[in-house]
């Protein structure tokens, strides 16, 4: 297991979720889909790939990146609006209704969306399992079925801190939360002291399937943005 920098390149701009996506998260789902949607089988591969530390693995939230040659804006995406038909008071074998003008025409619905040129993630891993979980991956975020958050390089490097969760800013000296942690994993890094006591305590959670795991009482990031001279 090394340290490590995952740089996303993005085709198209992201819709963020909820949440701040993990890199633990993205190599679960990764490892979900190819091996028969199995939770265990996607666990036990995810535990190859990522070191951990206390049940939580050695992997930062997702990373804006601003360069001189690209800047991190807000657009906008558009997707067509799900009508539910069962909301209204017609036989679905039996209806007649006019789509293209009056109160049941298609309508567009937007989302706030993300453009970078690229994401960044931190981790303590196998760099060669990391990219192979990786490539299989198309797109992140929010509507990725339809082509947002497109994936276009990976390039992951060695780097010689571990900043999977936390990083001390070079010119205020601060250290900054890189992900999501338990309140008691948190408090046993001296490191994060300071840190975390000027952090409201919220529920999170800690380790995939983000879905349906347990709810911890822990601290969270906001959003995260590194800048560049050059990527």
């Amino acid at each position: 297991m090394k340290n490590l920098c995952v740089t996303l390149h993005l085709k198209t701009p992201l819709i963020p979720g909820k949440y701040p996506l993990n890199l633990d998260g993205l190599l679960y789902w990764a490892a979900y889909e190819g091996h028969k949607e199995s939770d265990d089988a996607a666990l036990e591969v995810l535990a190859k790939a990522l070191d951990s530390e206390n049940g939580v693995f050695k992997s930062s939230d997702l990373i804006y990146l601003q360069t001189p040659q690209g800047s991190i804006y807000q657009t906008t995406a558009v997707f067509p609006t799900t009508m539910k038909w069962r909301e209204h008071k017609y036989p679905l074998a039996k209806r007649s209704i006019m789509e293209l003008g009056g109160p049941y025409r298609s309508r567009l619905t937007s989302y706030s969306a993300i453009s970078a040129q690229a994401v960044r993630f931190y981790a303590v891993g196998d760099a060669d399992l990391i990219h192979y979980l990786l490539d299989s991956v198309l797109c992140i975020g929010r509507g990725n079925n339809q082509g947002h958050g497109e994936i276009g390089e990976i390039v992951i490097e060695e780097v010689e801190q571990d900043l999977s969760w936390y990083r001390v800013d070079r010119k205020s000296g601060e250290t900054e939360l890189q992900r999501c942690l338990p309140a008691a994993t948190a408090e046993k890094v001296s490191a994060l002291a300071s840190t975390i006591a000027d952090l409201p305590v919220t529920t999170i959670r800690s380790k995939p399937p983000y879905t349906s795991g347990p709810d911890h009482i822990g601290y969270s990031t906001t959003f995260k943005r590194e800048v560049l001279r050059f990527l």
